[in-house]
């Protein structure tokens, strides 16, 4: 005799998620978030993203949001290692743009704007914010969400 079982679906595993339809049609066991994949700001959470190591212990999100942009642009300026002779007679001026996960990784790094022909800043700044210390992600209703951070920067002589 051969017995065959089915795996069962784990109680609270997809409490997260609800039964999709289209005009009233099931389509069984396609399944779909609750709630919509969104990246927030900073403003539209309710804890701020922030150094795990630098800026424990802050109590209100002015305060996390402070020290998350203070250490943020010192490790930028600790940690970008300019060549010379890349900078000439006029400052680089570059718009970057990165989410945070819900793990507190920096992920989705765009340039927005850049005045750097030789795309060698780019190559840099992406450099940087992968080796960015442990950060705790973002909150809203007790869970871990994205937010972008952009961010200017200005390098000259």
């Amino acid at each position: 005799m051969i017995n065959i079982s089915y795996a069962q679906v784990r109680p609270g595993l997809y409490d997260d998620y609800e039964r999709d339809t289209l005009r009233g049609r099931n389509f069984g066991d396609f399944i779909k978030p609750k709630k919509a994949i969104y990246n927030y700001s900073f403003s539209e959470v309710d804890i701020v993203p922030t150094f795990v190591k630098k800026c424990k212990g802050l109590d209100n999100n002015v305060d996390k949001e402070k020290c998350f942009g203070d250490y943020f642009f010192e490790i930028l300026r600790r940690r970008m290692k300019i060549p010379d002779g890349l900078i000439e007679n006029r400052p680089i001026i570059v718009v970057t743009k990165f989410t945070i996960n819900e793990l507190g990784d920096i992920e989705d790094i765009v340039i927005l704007e850049s005045n750097d022909y030789t795309k060698k800043v780019k190559k840099i700044i992406i450099k940087v914010l992968k080796a960015m210390p442990d950060i705790k992600p973002a909150m809203i209703d007790n869970q871990f969400v994205k937010v972008n951070y952009s961010f200017p920067i200005k390098i000259e002589k």
